[in-house]
């Protein structure tokens, strides 16, 4: 097989040498989507070997992309589907005429050299990235520029033969310094307020106990951002799409928009490197893995290993956020309260690799027809975007109506403006003293200082509430009640003696 080649005028991100070659070979790129075509275990090779970009011909890039989308969505490959998805996508028009598949199906050499004519493919790729590095080279030297020959030399030297460039470059920190970017601002996951939680291009965890929400919490991520045209992946490894199917619907999100910018996949037994590339291809604004303990089982990775953990968050979710999409993984806790800490169950790498951890923790169980609420709880902020670590992001509300659920992340109480948790705090404490050891729920003792004339807004309520149960001093405690509910009560017994509660203090 001969090695094709022809004049190179123009090269994407690099410098232009008229005049050069460009390696690159035709019958490699048409076997292997040929065997594409032909097996879906071939698609699969592909896939986890290429590119969209190591293919020279841009018809080919496409026919590579479609393959690639129906893998993932589990549809046939075959020139019929593809030359559809071709059309859906308005991409048909680069590819010319459809009869291009089955010429490419019926001339594959062999299915079972898949692998092989990847490999040529990447080669090809790759000679390409080393001319496009040495021209660059030769022009910085050129113009007296000695950084930049210097930083291309080094490219090539580090020119890795599965990708481009992975050099060891020294970066200007002072001229990042004269012309900063702009600080990191959470942008998905809304509250009521305007203010979002979550930061594009981050890895985050979502833990909490079963039953707190976590699943809820992030079908209302789901529905924020299909609604307003932005791609999500869901990456179900727990589940079923019947279940994410009635919680749309419950949360009122139109199937046409679900239809168009939510991509659901079951990733199974796929390996880690291969979902990645799928995923990047789609472009997302989010991803959802759900949960993250059966995605390092499925992918037989122990999940107490550290080195094995991070590892495969390497291989999964930081490609993700290479193209700046947020990735949630939602993770569980461990069972015994008493060595819980900071993060969910398994290696603790996970709480240092990450960007942002979450806790979601219930406070008032809800169901049909019985209202709800929990609290997002910061664990760890890479940015210092969201809040400090332990403070609560939001207040999660979820109200059953008989159209279905609405879920409203409000914002915590305002820390400038004391006088408010200062006064519904002592509100709270006269309501639990009047009931003599009682224990309120939330719902019944935003009912009791509703009956005493108290105004304070529901999410005031729960947070102060809160803010009270954390600190020892302010004399109330919380038990788990029927179907864990929690029961506040003000034990006075417990106050040393001369020592009085101080309402403005900031907890």
């Amino acid at each position: 097989m001969a090695l094709a080649a022809e004049p190179m005028t123009a090269r994407r991100g690099g410098l232009a040498v008229v005049g050069k070659e460009s390696p690159h070979n035709l019958e490699a790129e048409e076997s292997v989507l040929g065997a594409c075509l032909l097996s879906r275990d071939a698609a699969s090779t592909a896939v986890e070997l290429l590119q969209p970009t190591d293919f020279y011909r841009p018809a080919n890039s496409e026919i590579f992309i479609a393959v690639g989308k129906l893998l993932v969505r589990g549809v046939g490959i075959d020139p019929v589907t593809v030359a559809n998805e071709l059309v859906v996508s308005g991409r048909m028009e680069i590819v010319g005429d459809p009869a291009i598949l089955i010429s490419l199906q019926i001339n594959c050499p062999s299915r079972s050299n898949a692998q092989d004519y990847a490999e040529i493919v990447r080669s090809c790729a790759v000679r390409r990235e080393q001319m496009r590095l040495a021209g660059e080279l030769v022009e910085s030297a050129r113009n007296g520029d000695e950084d930049g020959a210097f930083r291309h030399l080094v490219g090539l030297q580090s020119l890795q033969d599965d990708r481009g460039v992975s050099g060891l470059v020294a970066e200007d920190i002072a001229a990042l310094m004269r012309d900063p970017e702009p600080a990191v601002e959470p942008e998905l996951l809304r509250r009521t307020d305007g203010k979002a939680v979550i930061v594009r291009g981050s890895l985050n965890v979502l833990n909490g106990e079963p039953a707190a929400g976590k699943s809820w919490l992030l079908a209302e991520a789901v529905r924020q951002l299909v609604v307003a045209g932005e791609r999500v992946v869901l990456l179900d490894y727990e589940s079923g799409p019947r279940m994410l199917s009635a919680r749309l619907v419950d949360l009122g999100v139109p199937a046409d928009a679900v239809e168009q910018h939510l991509t659901y996949i079951r990733p199974g037994g796929f390996d880690p490197s291969t979902v990645a590339r799928l995923v990047v291809a789609l472009e997302p604004a989010l991803v959802i893995i759900d949960s993250l303990a059966l995605a390092l089982a499925q992918a037989g990775v122990d999940e107490d290993n550290n080195g094995e953990v991070l590892r495969f968050l390497a291989i999964l979710c930081r490609p993700l956020t290479d193209i700046e999409a947020a990735v949630v993984a939602i993770d569980h806790v461990v069972k015994n309260k008493e060595t819980r800490g900071r993060f969910g169950r398994g290696a603790g790498s996970k709480l240092y690799d990450v960007d942002v951890a979450f806790s979601l923790e219930l406070v008032e169980p809800f169901a049909r027809g019985h209202n709800g609420s929990a609290v997002l709880r910061i664990q760890k902020d890479r940015y210092g975007s969201i809040g400090p670590e332990r403070s609560i992001a939001a207040t999660v509300t979820f109200t059953t109506t008989i159209d279905g659920l609405q879920i409203l992340l409000e914002a915590p109480l305002d820390s400038d403006e004391p006088w408010k948790p200062a006064d519904c705090m002592a509100a709270i404490i006269e309501v639990l003293q009047m009931r003599g050891g009682e224990g309120l729920s939330q719902r019944r003792l935003i009912e009791a200082l509703r009956a005493i004339g108290k105004g304070f807004k529901d999410s005031t309520i729960r947070e102060a509430a809160e803010r009270l149960a954390m600190d020892p001093s302010s004399l109330v405690v919380v038990r788990t009640g029927a179907k864990n509910a929690r029961l506040y009560s003000y034990v006075p017994a417990l106050t040393p003696v001369g020592q009085a509660v101080d309402f403005d203090t900031e907890f």
